[in-house]
């Protein structure tokens, strides 16, 4: 018997656990990638698995787990830019303030959750008004 992979995508394993990465955003007319949460990781790829759950208890989980699930029901594509680091926070670090001088009011990274018993319903309505904010006022080519 034959296993017919013609259905499945491929992925290569990872050969190192720390990176840093870059999720980016690409609208249906648009060819230019545009990055909307830097973050690091010391377990690769398996970091995304966290914002695939997007559980509550876990804010950083739950606002990049629901950015990415509204922009995919606007059928809007996500990407995931990574690579290798040796210094994963300090590069993080590093690569958030380069895109936060570009695009400022663009990054999830900036966003926080009110500690004031908020609950899932109310953030999930200030992650979607915060992706239709930056959906609406796109930056330009040399900005991204």
């Amino acid at each position: 018997m034959r296993l017919d992979f013609s259905q499945f995508q491929e992925i290569e394993f990872p050969a190192y656990p720390n990176i840093i990465y870059v999720l980016c955003y690409i609208r249906a007319e648009d060819t230019e990638a545009i990055p909307f949460y830097v973050g690091e990781s010391s377990r690769h790829i398996g970091r995304l698995g966290d914002y695939v759950s997007a559980k509550f208890s876990a804010v950083t989980d739950y606002k990049v787990g629901e950015a990415v699930k509204y922009l995919q029901e606007k059928n809007i594509r996500v990407v995931i830019r990574f690579r290798k680091s040796d210094a994963r926070k300090k590069e993080e670090k590093y690569i958030h303030q380069l895109l936060n001088d570009a695009l400022p009011s663009n990054l999830l990274n900036n966003i926080h959750f009110r500690h004031d018993g908020s609950d899932a319903n109310s953030e999930r309505i200030a992650i979607r008004k915060f992706i239709d904010r930056i959906l609406e006022n796109p930056p330009s080519p040399q900005q991204a």
